[in-house]
């Protein structure tokens, strides 16, 4: 006999989708979505993202100590969000934004 959990995992359309993300991850995704309005891009390298929050600290709500824990532990976090947006078709592979709406109009 099956497992009910494990039928309903079955049958789920998103039962492929990665665990959810911690607070603290998604507190750095919305960090990245304002560097990414700032800057144009999201930085790749952990110390770009370092100098762009650096930049961006009057912006934010962060002190030099939480810029200095990002750096050092937090880019694999926007590495993950980077490849998310880009997968949801909202970056391009060059990290850039993609400024046009994807509509679609049907067959007309």
């Amino acid at each position: 006999m099956t497992d009910p959990s494990q039928a309903a995992a079955e049958r789920s359309p998103v039962s492929h989708l990665p665990e959810l993300l911690p607070v603290e991850a998604l507190r750095w995704l919305e960090h990245v979505a304002v560097l990414e309005f700032f800057v144009g891009n999201v930085p790749r390298r952990t110390g770009q993202v370092a100098a762009a929050l650096a930049f961006l600290d009057r912006d934010l709500p962060m002190s030099s100590r939480d810029i200095a824990r990002f750096a050092r532990t937090g880019h694999e976090t926007v590495r993950r969000s980077a490849d998310a947006l880009e997968s949801l078709g909202l970056i391009d592979r060059h990290r850039r934004p993609i400024h046009h709406a994807r509509v679609d109009t049907g067959p007309y």
